[in-house]
């Protein structure tokens, strides 16, 4: 007499945790490339996503970054400095971040960046192909330059920190982007 093919729950069983397993090792390559194209590659940008709007090519149309204001912020003992720095509404800004320190760094403000129009970003003045992010990665002693023209007045955090869970609080050091609405 011949056995079913899966007659028993024993083989169901090793049937499904042989497909388990085949999901799970693919998944971890996809996570993997995904990895390298947004945690630990050249530039180092970790998991995000894309701030720019559809209309920041528009915006930036014009805007001549030769006369931007260059704010520099330091990162140095897990602290920012300044930690409040103060922007004014549709203005263009050439924020320059420094990691001082001898381990990597994060520059993470996701709701200033999605409220500005990102032109272009550079680490150690090499240009990102990608420029719209909201989270940067510096390895020490790097520099990270973000040229942006600023969109909307408000109050944003600034930090360093990769949580991605929308109620964790962030960790590290941390400051306050507070950009005013421009003169009439």
């Amino acid at each position: 007499m011949r056995k079913r093919p899966f007659s028993s729950a024993k083989t169901v069983a090793k049937v499904f945790g042989a497909a388990v397993l085949a999901v799970g090792l693919g998944a971890c390559e996809s996570v993997r490339e995904f990895t390298n194209t947004y945690g630990i590659g050249d530039w180092g940008i970790l998991i995000d996503e894309n701030v720019c709007s559809e209309a920041t090519d528009r915006v930036l149309a014009g805007i001549d970054f030769s006369e931007a204001k260059v704010i520099d912020i330091r990162v140095r003992n897990e602290e920012f400095t300044p930690m409040i720095i103060e922007l004014t509404q549709n203005r263009p800004y050439i924020l320059r971040i420094s990691n001082r320190d001898n381990e990597e760094r994060l520059f993470a403000a996701k709701e200033f960046l999605r409220n500005s129009a990102v032109s272009a970003v550079a680490i150690d003045n090499e240009l990102l192909a990608e420029p719209c992010r909201s989270i940067y990665k510096l390895r020490d002693k790097q520099t990270l330059e973000i040229q942006l023209f600023t969109l909307n007045d408000g109050h944003y955090e600034f930090h360093d920190s990769s949580n991605i869970l929308p109620f964790a609080v962030p960790t590290g050091a941390a400051g306050i982007i507070n950009v005013e609405m421009s003169p009439s």
